[in-house]
């Protein structure tokens, strides 16, 4: 019981430090079961963090152990924060290559992190000097890698990074993560949801290579969400071919989800809408991936 109150005293002060520095905690901390958590905090956007409010951000990101949905959901939100910080606090980047590269940590809260490399690096190029910058270069590194990385939706989390850091022109190109695309959309090996992102990511960058993989995933017997991405490009990039292929999903389909998008399709069609210009995701893309589910 001493230890569960000094626990729960624990958590009530840093609860305390947080509410005075933002003036926002949506309910009071508590501890459940013997171990810390936040039932539910959220930080008001634009604060400027001072650096006992950022050790202690930094000390429960790292000092908590397994996330629970909600822990994750929290630990993400307090990322959000930092990288919005401006300046962007000393020795952020080193310490979120350390955190997703610790295999201790969940592979959610892995994926999250990965998720901030690309913020950070879009802050740190609006200051002009992330090209020397040593972490960006590393991040950038990792985030090449992810897109082949077996764990969770991470191939698709690295995806997304790498398409909204295209327009820097330096390191990653448009080409390249067109490539990189096309490859993932064509990987069966791959959880739905890093598919649907390679088919939506190609889809938006032009790239008519994906149409193979797209034709292959309009089938019954793939996931709904795959097979709705696959029906949206062969309406932005297929050809005329493709028409008799929408037409039959819009009659005969069983799912009223896929009937209504290849009506949409072929409408995209007759009405000869290209495919969009390339298009890249505000800095903040990552919040359309959280809770996603394959």
């Amino acid at each position: 019981m001493k230890t569960r109150g000094f626990v729960t005293l624990i958590i009530f002060t840093v609860g305390w430090v947080f509410a005075g520095a933002t003036g926002r905690v949506a309910r009071c901390p508590g501890a459940h079961d013997g171990s810390e958590t936040w039932a539910s905090f959220s930080v008001e956007q634009g604060h400027r963090f001072t650096a006992a409010d950022l050790v202690t951000i930094w000390n429960y990101l790292e000092s908590i152990g397994p996330d629970s949905e909600e822990t994750a959901s929290i630990k993400n939100n307090l990322l959000d924060r930092l990288v919005e910080q401006d300046p962007i606090p000393p020795g952020l980047g080193a310490k979120l290559l350390r955190f997703y590269r610790e295999r201790s940590v969940s592979v959610i809260m892995r994926d999250y992190t990965l998720q901030h490399f690309a913020p950070y690096i879009v802050s740190m190029a609006r200051r002009g000097d992330w090209q020397h910058d040593d972490d960006v270069l590393v991040m950038i590194g990792e985030l090449q890698g992810a897109l082949w990385n077996g764990e969770g939706v991470m191939g698709g989390s690295a995806l997304l990074a790498l398409e909204s850091l295209a327009p820097l022109g330096d390191t990653v190109t448009v080409s390249d993560v067109g490539t990189y695309a096309v490859n993932l959309a064509s990987d069966g090996n791959r959880p739905a949801a890093v598919r649907v992102t390679a088919i939506q990511a190609a889809t938006r960058l032009g790239c008519k290579a994906v149409l193979r993989s797209a034709r292959m995933a309009v089938r019954a017997d793939q996931p709904v969400s795959l097979r709705l991405a696959s029906v949206g490009c062969l309406g932005a990039l297929g050809e005329m071919s493709d028409r008799e292929e929408l037409k039959r999903l819009q009659k005969e389909d069983s799912s009223g989800h896929i009937r209504l998008a290849a009506r949409r399709a072929l409408e995209q069609q007759s009405r000869g809408d290209a495919a969009a210009k390339p298009h890249f995701l505000p800095v903040d893309f990552k919040t359309t991936r959280k809770g996603e589910k394959e």
